[in-house]
C-alpha cells in the first residue's frame, strides 16, 4: 500500500505542477467543484523518511493513549518545520500523512478527516495516519486513535 500511496502523491504533485490551463482541464474532466489551486511556483514538500512514519497501524493500536501521543508529539517536534512548510505552500489547516507522504490537505478545520476516515485510512495502508494541523494545540493536535 505505501506504493500506492507514493504514486498518488506523485500525480498530486505532477498535477500541481501543470500550468493552470492543464489543472483546469483535469478539473473539468473530473467535474471537481472547487478550482485546483495554483502551485506552480512551489516545489512540493519531500517526503519524510523516518522509522516513526513506517510503525503499522496495528503496532499502533496496540499501544497505550500516552504511547500514542508521544509518538505524535514527537513527529511534530522534528518536523515542524517541513510542516509549517506543507501547510503554507498548500494554503492549508491541515494534512494527513501516510507513510511520509502527503496523502490529504485541507484549507480549513471543517473539512478535518473524521475518526471513522483515519481508521479506515489506518487499516487500508497499514500505517498510522498522522493528522498535522497549523498552530496545533498539542494535546488537542495529535491524538485521534483512543481505544
Amino acid at each position: 500500500m505505501a506504493v500506492i500511496t507514493a504514486d498518488i502523491e506523485q500525480i498530486w504533485q505532477t498535477i500541481e505542477s501543470l500550468p493552470s490551463e492543464g489543472r483546469e482541464v483535469i478539473r473539468e474532466r473530473f467535474e471537481l467543484d472547487r478550482p485546483i489551486k495554483n502551485f506552480s511556483s512551489i516545489s512540493p514538500a519531500p517526503p519524510l523518511d523516518d522509522a516513526m512514519f513506517k510503525i503499522s497501524f496495528e503496532d499502533y493500536l496496540a499501544l497505550s493513549d500516552e504511547e500514542r501521543d508521544a509518538i505524535h508529539t514527537s513527529a511534530y517536534s522534528e518536523y515542524r518545520n517541513w510542516i509549517d512548510t506543507a501547510l503554507e505552500q498548500r494554503g492549508a489547516e491541515w494534512l494527513l500523512v501516510v507513510g511520509g507522504y502527503i496523502i490529504e490537505a485541507g484549507e480549513t478545520l471543517d473539512e478535518y478527516p473524521s475518526r471513522e476516515r483515519l481508521y479506515q485510512i489506518g487499516y487500508d495502508s497499514g500505517l498510522i495516519p498522522f493528522v498535522f494541523v497549523a498552530n496545533p494545540i498539542i494535546e488537542e493536535s495529535f491524538c485521534f486513535v483512543q481505544t
